[in-house]
């Protein structure tokens, strides 16, 4: 990271290991440069250890990173030959942090060696804890890295915060479920319109799903179709039509006013 100053070892073994590492992610791309030499693929690694910080004293933090490159999932008749990408790391972030709900979240930010527009911040309580991105060409250039490797790295404090699951019966009683064609500026973040969307539906609404982005004929200049799945379920009875349709209206009054968005005609 050449934002930061690393701590240099008084005796080092080798030239290219003078200073103690401020990141666990250049080890695992010599990994992915490594595998990718020897025709492998797909390429998944995970390490966990610490990255060590100058200041008063030295501070070491233990840290979790991860790196993809080559296919999403092995070769078979039954698979299509599909590159890993940057939705593919962070959903298995998010499955990771999954007991963490809404406090984890990720907004776009620019960071050394990872690609513009390509990259975000991982947030926990509006804290930065960590980073996700896909690997700037300059660097797949000088390391010999395949196009689309993707890497993350997080604090392993925030991964060991466990919790224990609730539970809850399985309702006995009807799901209903109302599907939204929303039209959004192109720049607007799906994970702000879902965030916005369970705020306004209130405790009835039990699963949420984004479930297509259409972008092209019969849209504005500037503007994209999502379409958004709304499931609502009660535990103790069967829920009333003029609920459901007054959850949905807080719904599309809360995007219009929150964020511009209104249902496509």
């Amino acid at each position: 990271d050449p934002e930061l100053s690393p701590i240099v070892l008084k005796n080092p073994i080798s030239a290219d290991l003078a200073v103690m590492r401020t990141s666990l992610i250049p080890g695992l791309l010599k990994a992915i440069a490594h595998n990718a030499s020897r025709q492998q693929s797909r390429v998944k690694l995970f390490e966990t250890g610490l990255k060590f910080m100058s200041g008063e004293g030295t501070e070491q933090i233990p840290m979790l990173a991860i790196a993809v490159s080559g296919l999403r999932d092995l070769e078979g008749w039954s698979t299509d030959k599909t590159a890993a990408d940057f939705f593919d790391v962070k959903g298995t972030l998010e499955g990771l942090l999954a007991n963490l709900g809404d406090r984890l979240t990720f907004e776009a930010s620019v960071f050394p060696g990872l690609h513009d527009g390509q990259s975000a911040a991982i947030l926990v309580d509006g804290k930065c804890v960590g980073r996700i991105g896909s690997v700037h060409p300059s660097v797949r250039k000088a390391m010999g890295i395949p196009a689309n490797t993707v890497v993350a790295e997080v604090l392993q404090s925030v991964v060991n915060e466990v919790a224990m699951p609730a539970y809850n019966d399985i309702s006995k009683y009807p799901q209903t479920r109302r599907d939204l064609a929303l039209v959004a500026d192109k720049s607007a973040a799906s994970a702000e319109v879902l965030s916005t969307i369970r705020k306004a539906a209130g405790s009835l609404l039990t699963k949420l799903d984004l479930f297509d982005v259409y972008e092209g004929a019969g849209l504005a200049e500037g503007k994209k179709s999502l379409a958004i799945g709304l499931t609502f379920q009660d535990q103790s009875r069967t829920l009333d039509e003029s609920e459901v349709s007054s959850a949905v209206d807080q719904v599309l009054d809360s995007l219009k006013e929150k964020l511009g968005i209104e249902l496509r005609s």
